[in-house]
């Protein structure tokens, strides 16, 4: 089953809304516990992968 378009890429864009959002909120605590920085660097990178793939749709 093929999943239509429009719906693909409302997930994708909901998927960049909850890293988004969980990214801002790691951001100060990234100050406290500096070991969730490379963990944040992770995250970043997967959504730096994520937004490519929703534009090559």
């Amino acid at each position: 089953m093929k999943i239509p378009n429009s719906s693909r890429h409302l997930i994708c864009k909901g998927g960049l809304k909850i890293s988004g959002s969980l990214f801002y909120l790691g951001v100060p605590l990234a100050r406290t516990f500096r070991k969730w920085n490379v963990l944040f660097s992770l995250g970043f990178f997967f959504q730096i992968i994520f937004e490519s793939r929703s534009r090559l749709d």
